[in-house]
């Protein structure tokens, strides 16, 4: 079975590369039709994802739509290992994040799937960052306020910068400004920033690409401050902000967070982009800076759907609900995840609200709660 899927996977990541090269238009991707195609495959070769749409009465042959395509939910990555790849064919998985002693959850990964996992990420940040941005090439110095991948393996955020950096900043050293502690917590460097800065100053004419979660620039921005140590960047340097709200360090909402980070950076608010990721999913979704609503932008192998959860029917445009997400992506797991995020749709992508009440705290953040001056020396 995995033999079809890889075909599959085969099949998608050539629309991919032809997705970012701009040969594909995002109406041309046969959306409705690989996801069904994908499903049956799914339904066979995922041995808990079958069980669990037969408990619904769901079957490959009882649907004619991806939107009827039944989800899970991306908590249930903690309990259960919802993947096709056997064991000795895993190399790596991708982990949420977590309080000591908390089950996380475990996205696996075999060879293929980390080569369509990477391939969908390079043509999301290419197709959609860099369009968003009006970033004319990718010739960045790039910093990433996250440890180094080698340090936290699981990380796909950590994976996601370190990909970043293998194709388009392979011929520099990477710049890591962060590190993991004793307690395995991630820490933002003053001696590695005060060096990238110190670069910065020396050649101000190479824009900058910052990326890091909101925390970590929140940190980053409050100890700038306390230095007075300048924080300016480059024109034409944009920033990534992964999100990450929640957590015990002080917390601002997404509009106070930019205007700081402006403020700071002294670049305009049309250089900031928020990403949207998991580690349960193979794919990002982007949102486009500017005046609400903003809506995250996903790639056309990628759709969202906002679930009334009073009803558990689609919401109506502009109406907030819960975010199910379908990523094709996920061609060895399963593609059709309910998270615990609120949304709404709108007209060319979607809003995030942020984590319904009885959630756990999403993403990074977690590892940055526990922080009290968020630098190490």
């Amino acid at each position: 079975m995995n033999e079809n899927l890889n075909e599959f996977g085969a099949q998608l990541t050539k629309d991919m590369h032809s997705w970012a090269s701009g040969q594909l238009r995002d109406e041309e991707f046969p959306f409705d039709t690989r996801a069904l195609d994908l499903f049956r495959l799914q339904y066979q070769a995922v041995t808990p994802y079958q069980q669990w749409c037969n408990q619904s009465g769901i079957s490959p042959q009882s649907i004619t739509s991806w939107n009827q395509i039944p989800v899970i939910p991306a908590s249930s990555f903690k309990q259960l290992d919802w993947t096709s790849i056997p064991e000795a064919q895993r190399v790596n998985f991708f982990a949420s994040s977590g309080t000591t002693g908390e089950h996380r959850s475990h996205h696996h990964h075999g060879k293929e799937s980390l080569i369509i996992y990477e391939t969908s990420l390079l043509a999301s940040f290419e197709r959609l960052f860099l369009s968003m941005t009006n970033s004319q090439s990718i010739a960045f110095r790039f910093g990433f306020l996250v440890p180094p991948s080698i340090d936290v393996p699981h990380s796909s955020l950590a994976h996601m910068m370190e990909t970043i950096r293998r194709k388009w900043d392979s011929q520099n050293p990477p710049t890591y400004l962060s590190h993991c502690n004793s307690s395995n917590l991630w820490v933002l460097n003053e001696q590695k920033i005060r060096a990238f800065f110190h670069k910065i100053s020396e050649n101000p004419s190479i824009p900058v690409c910052l990326m890091g979660t909101a925390f970590s620039f929140i940190h980053l921005l409050d100890w700038g401050g306390t230095e007075r140590l300048s924080l300016e960047l480059p024109p034409g340097s944009v920033i990534l902000e992964t999100g990450g709200y929640k957590g015990q360090s002080r917390e601002v909402t997404r509009v106070e967070l930019h205007q700081m980070i402006a403020s700071t950076f002294k670049i305009g608010l049309d250089k900031i982009v928020t990403e949207y990721g998991m580690s349960e999913l193979s794919s990002q979704a982007y949102r486009r800076p500017g005046s609400p609503p903003n809506p995250f932008c996903t790639p056309p192998w990628m759709r969202i759907r906002i679930i009334n959860p009073e009803d558990g029917r689609e919401a109506l445009t502009g109406q907030t609900g819960m975010i199910q997400i379908f990523d094709l992506a996920n061609v060895y797991s399963v593609m059709a995840l309910e998270t615990q995020d609120l949304g709404s749709s709108w007209t060319n992508g979607f809003e995030l609200y942020g984590r319904a009440s009885t959630s756990e705290p999403k993403g990074c953040s977690l590892f940055e709660s526990g922080l009290s001056s968020g630098f190490i020396h």
